[in-house]
């Protein structure tokens, strides 16, 4: 089976940049890796797709997007895999908060799982305005 092809928003799964969307990784990095520094194909496709675009971000004529680094919280690739670690979690007997729900990462991209509920997460937002 060939792997899918790489976009903006696929997270990277390996490297120092683990768990980073591919658009936050830094371009030097990549422009690297189209040297013959990985073996990951999808990857160097994506990286010889956008060249141009790529370029134009190391010589400093586009705005590169900001870097990001993993979240330290205990990361989920997909939303059912955090659905089911909830459900697994909602069946312990502990004492401990529980999460009540998962949510989708802006920083890493990945998924998390809280104890706030929507409607408690709403009021704090709202309490930061």
């Amino acid at each position: 089976m060939e792997a899918q092809p790489y976009t903006d928003d696929t997270v990277l799964l390996w490297g120092p940049h683990k768990f980073t969307r591919v658009s936050r990784i830094p371009v030097d990095y990549l422009l690297s890796l189209n040297k013959g520094n990985t073996h990951d194909k999808p990857l160097l496709a994506y990286i010889q797709a956008n060249k141009e675009k790529l370029d134009a971000i190391a010589r400093g004529e586009t705005p590169a997007p900001q870097a990001s680094k993993a979240c330290d919280k205990k990361l989920f690739i997909t939303q059912e895999e955090a659905k089911k670690e909830l459900k697994r979690i909602r069946k312990l007997h502990q004492k401990k908060t529980k999460p009540k729900r998962e949510y989708e990462c802006p920083k890493c991209g990945g998924w998390h799982l809280t104890s706030l509920s929507l409607d408690e997460w709403e009021r704090k937002l709202r309490s930061f305005k």
